[in-house]
Formats: structure tokens, C-alpha cells, sequence
């Protein structure tokens, strides 16, 4: 449905390609607006934002597209918590060639900035690390290897706070998980997020790295 919206051969390509898990969480119109900012592939570095009003008063979808690199939800998620940007909703979706996008509902009094988010976002791709806070993340968490053919499958539950996806992210880049794909809700003060993970090397995590993960996200 959404390849039937264009007769551009690159977008089509596009869409054809992004992950299935991710496609069925969007309509057609948003899978093509998606494919508009992604594609063509972003340069190293680059970044393309897109900000519009949300479904809900004082709320604002943020769109994201850049090449993928070492800890970039984390990098985005701390540019997201210093812009005092509260994550309700996240959908993280990456294309086999590199290209990542990064669909994030957020609470604000006023619209972000396209112009500030893109110029932190290029800014945080930089930095050699991003550390978590020392805050507890007090989640209850587990590792499921047989929900997906290539990835391990993480899911994880627990009270919302300010910063805690770029400290759970964060926490993931220091254990050398790699995430695939994620998605984020919260409803009454209660996040649940399940993220398709890997090691370094694109491989299932072993039952000793689950263990650490798990143990590391209490």
C-alpha cells in the first residue's frame, strides 16, 4: 500500500526493504514520509530531522534519519533528555545498507526545533562515549532468543523517569549491545520497551550476556 503512493523507483526500493516488524506499526502515508527522509541513504555524520504536532495536545512526532553508528540511540536519546524532550512512544527501524530512522512521540509546551535538534544530533554523533547516570534504572528485564530468527529479542518494564531511555541505552553501549530495532511505550508511568539486540558481531547473546543485561538494567 505504501509502495503504491510513489512511482519513485528509489523509495520503492526503500520501502520494500524496511524492516517488517517496523512496517506494521504504520500506515502507508507515514511508511512513505519515512522513506521520503531516509532515503537517499545519509552520509556519515549527516542527520535529517522532521518535526510535526502529535496525535495529543502537547505532543510532537520527531522523525530521525542518519547512517547507523556505535551507541547512536543512545547519543539521540541524551540530546532528547538535555532538550527537556519527555519520550512517550519510540520506533526504531535499520536498513540493511546503514540507514536507521527514528520515530520519537515526545511532550513539549512548544514545537521543537528542527534546526537545534539536527545541529545537537550532528554534535552527539561525535563524542566518543555516552554514559549513563548514576540513577538506579530499577527495570525488570528479559532476553528471549527464539522470538526471532537473527536477534535476541529484549523486553523490559518498570517506572518512567526522566533520561531513562538514554540510560538504558547507554547501559546496552557499555555491555556491546547492539540494537536492531526498538520500540518504546509508556502508559501511566510505565515503560515497556522491546529491543531486537545483538552482539558486536550481529549474533544472538549468550546466556552469559543476558545475564549481565538483565542484571545491569535493575
Amino acid at each position: 500500500a505504501a509502495k503504491a503512493l510513489t512511482a519513485d523507483t528509489a523509495l520503492t526500493l526503500r520501502i520494500s526493504n524496511a524492516p517488517a516488524s517496523y512496517a506494521l506499526n504504520h500506515s502507508p502515508e507515514e511508511i512513505l514520509a519515512h522513506a521520503q527522509l531516509v532515503e537517499p541513504c545519509p552520509r556519515a555524520g549527516q542527520v535529517r530531522v522532521a518535526v510535526s504536532p502529535g496525535k495529543d495536545i502537547g505532543t510532537w512526532t520527531i522523525n530521525v534519519a542518519t547512517r547507523d553508528r556505535t551507541a547512536l540511540l543512545a547519543r539521540v536519546a541524551r540530546v532528547l533528555a538535555d532538550c527537556n524532550l519527555e519520550v512517550v512512544t519510540a520506533d526504531i527501524a535499520t536498513w540493511e545498507d546503514g540507514a536507521v530512522l527514528d520515530v520519537f512521540t515526545v511532550k513539549a509546551d512548544t514545537q521543537p526545533s528542527v534546526g537545534e535538534l539536527t545541529s545537537r544530533i550532528e554534535g552527539a554523533l561525535v563524542w566518543r562515549s555516552v554514559s549513563p547516570s548514576d540513577e538506579p534504572l530499577n527495570l525488570t528485564a528479559s532476553c528471549d532468543n527464539d522470538a526471532h530468527p537473527w536477534h535476541t529479542v529484549l523486553r523490559m518494564s518498570g517506572p518512567d523517569r526522566h533520561g531513562l531511555l538514554r540510560d538504558v541505552t547507554a547501559t546496552l553501549s557499555k555491555l556491546h549491545v547492539v540494537i536492531h530495532l526498538a520500540r518504546i511505550s509508556t502508559d501511566a508511568a510505565t515503560v515497556r520497551n522491546e529491543f531486537e539486540v545483538s552482539d558486536r558481531h550481529g549474533r544472538k547473546l549468550t546466556q552469559d550476556e543476558s545475564a549481565a543485561v538483565v542484571k545491569a538494567l535493575r
